[in-house]
């Protein structure tokens, strides 16, 4: 029951660009409340069930490459209003609700500080049997803005009571409690089947414990069956565009890699800059007709793909360069400047 609960908890054409020296990042992104999903909209993921790669290194200026991972399922999440779910007098206070299947529901409050999860409702054991789980307290997702060395800690609780038949008792309760440490441990580039973007991560470590209680009939009183703790730790890769999570890693009980989960809204397209010039500028940003340069006059302006090949090459003549992007495929590229 626990697993299925915390399991349910569970083309754009613009341009911007990322300054960077050296192939490292120099800039990174803020999270604000403002980039959460918004109601009306829906999200599409895919699934890796078995990915055969870790969640990468942490720290500034990073480069994870997951092109690597595989489709083999996938998800869509409808952003609806609470209001409009059949357990929306559980949840009072949240303003919005996801639902993959318009069955079960995760509630959340999204505030300009930080969005929480209020709990989930619906056939969350996939038996026909309708659990409500407000959490108290709630669990804290994000604190605003959200920056690279941010770290919060929360507490979380909800309890949930079945019909105990399947188990051979009248009822089964579940009282679930969690400790959670997030630390924002990373920025950089993430490379997805997708594309690319730039992004933060997040490391969560959560310290659970279930304590597991049941009645053999409906006249008796609660007696305790057993209590668990475990350790679990999850990444997620925050990107301006996706709404949801770009990227999600999470590992199984014994801690091998479980699932990677990434988005299928694509990029805005990233830029890398080789340049050691401080200051070179790139503008406007976000854009999706051309940028201008804006550099040393007489400087060569080299542009290339990730493949390495050259697709623009010009001369500054002034002190500013226009270059038609309008056509170019969304993606990383590098900029060299020269003399």
């Amino acid at each position: 029951m626990k697993r299925h609960i915390q399991q349910a908890i569970k083309n754009l054409a613009s341009i911007s660009f990322v300054a960077v020296s050296s192939l490292n990042l120099s800039a990174q992104i803020t999270i604000e409340s403002s980039n959460m999903p918004m109601v009306g909209e829906t999200v599409t993921r895919f699934i890796d069930t078995i990915p055969t790669f870790g969640p990468g290194p942490a720290g500034g200026m990073q480069l994870w490459d997951f092109s690597m991972a595989e489709s083999d399922d996938t998800a869509t999440t409808q952003m609806v209003m609470p209001s409009a779910t059949p357990y929306a007098s559980d949840y009072p206070s949240s303003n919005l609700a996801m639902t993959n299947d318009n069955v079960s529901f995760l509630y959340f409050s999204n505030g300009v500080s930080e969005m929480t999860t209020d709990g989930a409702a619906g056939d969350l054991l996939q038996d026909g049997n309708i659990i409500s789980a407000p959490f108290f307290p709630n669990l804290t997702l994000h604190e605003f803005p959200r920056v690279f060395g941010n770290s919060f800690e929360d507490e979380y609780a909800f309890e949930a009571i079945v019909n105990g038949a399947q188990f051979g008792v009248y009822e089964a309760r579940l009282n679930h409690r969690g400790n959670v440490f997030d630390t924002t441990d990373g920025y950089g580039i993430i490379t997805t089947p997708t594309g690319t973007y730039n992004c933060l991560r997040i490391k969560s470590t959560n310290h659970t414990t279930d304590s597991l209680w049941y009645r053999l009939f409906s006249f008796t009183p609660w007696a305790f069956l057993s209590v668990d703790q475990k350790v679990s730790v999850s990444y997620s890769w925050m990107a301006l565009e996706t709404e949801l999570a770009v990227a999600e890693f999470s590992y199984d009980s014994i801690g091998n890699p479980a699932q990677f989960v990434f988005s299928a809204i694509p990029p805005l397209t990233t830029w890398i800059d080789k340049t050691e010039r401080s200051s070179f500028k790139i503008f406007p940003n976000p854009s999706s007709e051309n940028i201008q340069i804006e550099a040393d006059k007489g400087s060569i302006v080299e542009i290339y793909n990730v493949d390495g090949r050259t697709i623009f090459c010009g001369k500054i003549g002034g002190n500013t360069l226009n270059v038609d992007c309008a056509s170019w495929s969304k993606g990383v590229y590098m900029i060299r400047l020269s003399e």
